[in-house]
């Protein structure tokens, strides 16, 4: 049982990407549904950021959302986490700015869940975001297809027993995330210790091989690993399956592995997520290796807390995403689909990947490198881009990421769906 339900939150949770510091955020309690209302990877590039919202899906600041009228979406998940509190938060913050009235409720299993969802739909309102246990899915699906309620999935898309998309999703690359984070610390191998060699360095990996998107990260990092001139003997991919997903987990498949290693001198160290990555740092400051190791991370929160209260250590970078960003396209998806301005067939068409069969968008973001040097720059950037200030840092010239190119095979067959 309990392995279940760590996987189930791993699905649903941890592979979110979310960086969060500054102010702490504050925990809603979750509601039942209120009565209705009448009423609406990279690096840092040198070029501004574009306002994403010039498609349909993103906020568009041409629209009057006061004069729209005023809607009502509730966010919908199953179990506690503080990463549905970051997103609560997140979707509150555009539901605002959009003129919607929000809420919130956390659902016990998957029949409470269904049950709350048929609850908002008879309550009349205009949508709905669900994070359920991915088994729930299906059914959610065919119970809002029969009330007609627009909805987007949250932190995990909504796929069916053949992995088609039962819905626009919206993500990002766990391939390319694997590869930066390791690309970033090989970087900073390369610059830092001039005696580090592919015969004199080790790499730590830990995953989760019950779980497909911790798979994919690690080839990613494999990938950069090989790519890179280093040795596949010295590479060690680690199961976080014999363990829980815990930094301590980390910590005791990472120690040993370095203890009877001695003649690597230098090593690079990755998680999947923040607990994973800080377990192997943890590791290495106890053996006497902080100043010869560097570990990146996905995600950053634990990293950003760190560095706010001027700590260091070999955990130096993370890939993540600002729970603002990726909530943008959620939140904004489902405005345009309750205004009518799109269909979930017809929303961010050239993210189609039609040659695998999908008919909805899996819109992918981009994911940004922090370091102690840019953090409070990309959270001071998030403020302006979204103008919704939720951080104490100093503004900032610094732009950042907001859109990711489609896949070529993709926009191919969007250009062939819309002009054939």
């Amino acid at each position: 049982m309990k392995k279940a339900l760590t996987l189930t939150l791993a699905l649903s949770v941890i592979f979110v990407l979310f960086a969060c510091g500054g102010k702490p955020a504050e925990t809603p309690s979750p509601s039942a549904p209120a009565e209705t209302t009448d009423s609406v990877t990279s690096e840092a590039p040198a070029s501004e950021a574009p306002r994403a919202a010039l498609e349909k899906g993103f906020f568009d600041p041409s629209i009057d959302y006061i004069a729209a009228g005023r809607y009502q979406v509730a966010y919908i998940h199953t179990g506690v986490s503080v990463m549905y509190d970051m997103l609560s938060d997140a979707f509150k913050a555009w539901a605002d700015k959009l003129n919607v009235e929000f809420n919130s409720f956390t659902a016990s299993d998957d029949d409470q869940f269904l049950a709350t969802v048929q609850s908002y739909c008879d309550q009349s309102y205009d949508g709905l975001i669900l994070d359920p246990t991915p088994a729930a899915y299906p059914a959610a699906a065919e119970l809002l297809s029969r009330n007609n309620m627009p909805w987007m999935s949250g932190m995990a898309p909504a796929y069916d027993e053949n992995m088609k998309l039962l819905h626009p999703a919206v993500g990002y690359d766990d391939h390319a995330l694997g590869y930066d984070m390791y690309t970033w610390c090989i970087d900073y191998a390369k610059s830092t210790w001039p005696d580090a060699t592919p015969e004199n360095t080790g790499g730590i990996f830990i995953g989760y091989a019950d779980l497909q998107l911790p798979e994919i990260r690690r080839t990613g990092a494999y990938d950069a690993w090989l790519g890179n001139g280093y040795k596949e003997g010295s590479f060690f991919f680690l199961d976080g399956a014999a363990g829980d997903m815990t930094a301590q987990t980390a910590y005791n498949l990472a120690a040993p592995v370095m203890d009877a290693n001695s003649k690597l001198k230098y090593w690079i160290g990755c998680g999947f997520f923040d607990d994973y990555s800080v377990g192997i740092a943890r590791a290495a400051a106890d053996a006497g290796k902080a100043g010869t190791a560097v570990c990146s991370t996905a995600g950053g929160t634990a990293l950003i807390s760190l560095w706010d209260a001027g700590g260091t250590g070999a955990l130096k970078s993370a890939v993540c995403i600002e729970p603002r960003l990726y909530t943008e396209p959620i939140f904004c998806g489902l405005y345009a689909m309750i205004t009518g301005r799109v269909t979930p067939a017809s929303l961010w068409p050239e993210w189609i990947d039609r040659s695998a069969g999908q008919t909805y968008a899996d819109l992918r973001l981009p994911a940004v490198t922090i370091t102690q040097d840019n953090y409070k720059d990309y959270l001071a950037f998030v403020d302006t881009y979204t103008e919704l200030d939720a951080y104490p840092y100093p503004e900032t010239d610094a732009t950042y990421p907001v859109l990711a190119a489609p896949p070529a095979a993709t926009s191919a067959s969007a250009n062939l769906t819309t002009t054939g």
